[in-house]
């Protein structure tokens, strides 16, 4: 019967023999025994993809295992979620599954990576995900950026798209605007306009190139001349992003100044509060 539920791919070549390797072993596991990863990123699960990954797997069988770790006395889903759904809707008993030794923090980051790799999570999940690697673990945004294999710069636009209104983050959720369309928006400070051309994007199918030129149009009434900052001051700001894991702007002027600090949600806000008050 085992041999029946794991299909023709991988799971039915090591069903009774698990596989070592330096990344782990490839075992046998009761799906019964596999707890969901409360750290998955990735939030939004298509039922259409799924469904057509049933059939791949009811006609090929698994040919990647899922990746889990030990957990008390169970196996916890580090990545592989939608394999695990498809299984168990075919009624799979048991499933190949890579089991590996993992922190809480190597787990989430697996998860992230498996999932970036894949292209499965979604903009605002993946802007998330890299938000909870800094804010849980204390990680910088060079740390993030060198773990998951991006460079910094796309690692703090995506942060950046935390700082959007609700609305707009919804939009970008459900696929209504690009990453593209998403950083030209941000490019305006005041919140009522971003979704003023948020809202315009999605009604009138305008192109990222569109909407950056309309957003500078409307920005240059306000624009003054742009000065060079202070190497001095621009030392300084990069001292407080280390410190506090964020954006930082210090702006001087000759006989007063204002230092303004960017948080992406009220959890945010209550860690930079703390490592400031600390």
């Amino acid at each position: 019967m085992a041999k029946q539920a794991l299909g023709k791919g991988l799971g039915a070549l090591i069903q009774n023999t698990p596989i070592a390797g330096p990344d782990g072993k490839v075992e046998s596991v009761d799906i019964q025994w596999i707890d969901l990863n409360p750290q998955q990123p990735r939030k939004d699960f298509d039922e259409a993809s799924l469904i057509e990954l049933k059939e791949s797997l009811k006609t090929s069988g698994l040919l990647q295992p899922i990746l889990v770790r030990r957990h008390q006395s169970r196996y916890e889903l580090i990545a592989g979620e939608r394999r695990l759904r498809a299984a168990k809707a075919l009624g799979w008993t048991r499933i190949p599954a890579l089991v590996k030794e993992a922190t809480d923090e190597a787990s989430l980051q697996m998860a992230l990576i498996e999932n970036i790799q894949r292209q499965n999570l979604g903009l605002m999940e993946e802007a998330r995900a890299y938000m909870r690697l800094m804010r849980d673990y204390e990680l910088t945004q060079d740390s993030v950026a060198e773990k998951v294999g991006k460079n910094r710069a796309t690692v703090a636009n995506f942060l950046r798209l935390l700082s959007l209104p609700k609305e707009i983050q919804e939009m970008m959720e459900k696929g209504d605007l690009t990453f593209g369309h998403a950083k030209a928006i941000l490019g305006l400070s005041n919140s009522q306009d971003q979704i003023k051309w948020a809202q315009e994007v999605v009604k009138r199918g305008l192109s990222v190139r569109e909407i950056e030129e309309r957003v500078q149009v409307q920005k240059k009434p306000f624009h003054r001349k742009i000065l060079k900052k202070n190497p001095e001051l621009k030392a300084m700001e990069e001292k407080l992003e280390e410190a506090l894991h964020t954006k930082v702007y210090i702006k001087h002027g000759q006989k007063k100044g204002k230092i303004e600090i960017e948080y992406y949600s009220v959890e945010d806000l209550e860690r930079i509060v703390e490592a400031v008050s600390s």
